[in-house]
């Protein structure tokens, strides 16, 4: 906030608190900040805290762009300033989406790569099974959940390792 402002603020601060008839010091304990402090808001010295003001318009019962009435002369610094504002905040949307952009990006990136070469995540392609060991567990009169366990692959791998060496073993 431009100094100015802080004064012009802290001004029509001092002048709802005297009108309603609150001291420096009850104004100060209500919004949880020290007597000094509330008088450096007062007279402008520092720049008040939004939290803060949104807390003495709620203690002074005033809507908030009551204290700004003045701070602005003419329109055209109004309308620079608003205009100051609206490039910041576009400025700052800008920014957020192109980082979105680029994380989705990467993501659809991935995504289409493991797509194409068919690929999920934490199982073993059926060609990187050792089938030898799976057919001789099986012989063994241990079952597909068994099995899948012990080799950490999926059941549905070990029932079409089997149902393949079945049918090798039909034809």
């Amino acid at each position: 906030m431009d100094k100015s402002i802080s004064l012009k603020v802290g001004q029509r601060i001092r002048m709802r608190r005297e009108e309603i008839g609150l001291d420096t010091q009850t104004l100060a304990k209500l919004i949880g900040v020290s007597q000094q402090q509330m008088s450096r808001y007062e007279t402008g010295i520092t720049v008040i805290n939004i939290a803060k003001f949104f807390q003495i318009t709620i203690q002074l019962d005033t809507p908030i762009n009551w204290f700004f009435i003045g701070c602005y002369p003419n329109v055209a610094s109004s309308y620079a300033l608003m205009k100051d504002v609206d490039s910041w905040f576009f400025i700052e949307q800008a920014a957020v989406q192109a980082e979105h952009r680029r994380i989705l990006g990467r993501t659809n990136k991935d995504y289409q790569e493991t797509k194409s070469i068919e690929f999920k995540p934490g199982r073993k392609k059926i060609v990187d099974v050792d089938r030898e060991r799976v057919l001789s567990l099986f012989r063994q009169g241990k079952g597909a959940t068994e099995i899948s366990r012990e080799m950490s692959i999926g059941r549905t791998t070990v029932y079409r390792i089997i149902s393949k060496e079945k049918e090798e073993f039909l034809t």
